[in-house]
């Protein structure tokens, strides 16, 4: 089975520096995701930090065409809306070492004011304890420590896309 390094999602949020519309993301004017999120064009979507990103029905199509496992980097609030589906997804969660690790590399980005850090810090801890919760997740590994994280999340990767998912969602707070 081939693996998607990601499809890529949509969202209203304007591009960083480097990012390329249709590879990190597809940078969508608010309304035109809105009018597609009301014709039903979304499998999931959620309102951040002050925008949408959702998960297109298309670009998941493009990546089962190709014969290859869907990939999916969602939020907390794209897992709850996956579950509700009949896609059969695995769910896997990359949690941070420690909530301190995760706040120095957001403020380490540079890129958010001091109140929209402190809004994505509140949601973060949130996330994080729905994380913990039993059977919200199939696997939960700590980002400490890459080559064992990158190893027991091929291995979860290889045990169930050969016999059950053509579906994958991670949820993951890099640091």
């Amino acid at each position: 089975m081939f693996y998607n390094p990601f499809y890529s999602p949509d969202t209203t949020r304007s591009p960083r520096d480097g990012e390329v519309h249709g590879r990190e993301y597809h940078f969508t004017p608010k309304e035109e995701m809105l009018s597609a999120i009301t014709r039903g064009e979304f499998i999931e979507y959620t309102h951040f930090s002050g925008n949408f990103y959702g998960t297109s029905r298309k670009s998941v199509q493009d990546v089962q065409n190709q014969g290859r496992i869907c990939i999916f980097d969602v939020e907390i609030e794209g897992v709850k809306n996956l579950k509700k589906t009949d896609l059969n997804c695995r769910f896997v969660f990359i949690k941070p070492p420690s909530f301190q690790a995760l706040e120095q590399r957001l403020r380490s980005r540079g890129t958010e004011s001091e109140e929209s850090l402190l809004r994505r810090l509140a949601k973060a801890r949130e996330e994080l304890t729905y994380g913990e919760v039993p059977d919200n997740f199939d696997v939960v590994l700590v980002n400490d420590d890459i080559e064992e994280a990158y190893s027991n999340l091929r291995n979860f990767i290889l045990r169930v896309s050969c016999h059950e998912s053509n579906f994958l969602s991670i949820t993951f707070y890099l640091t």
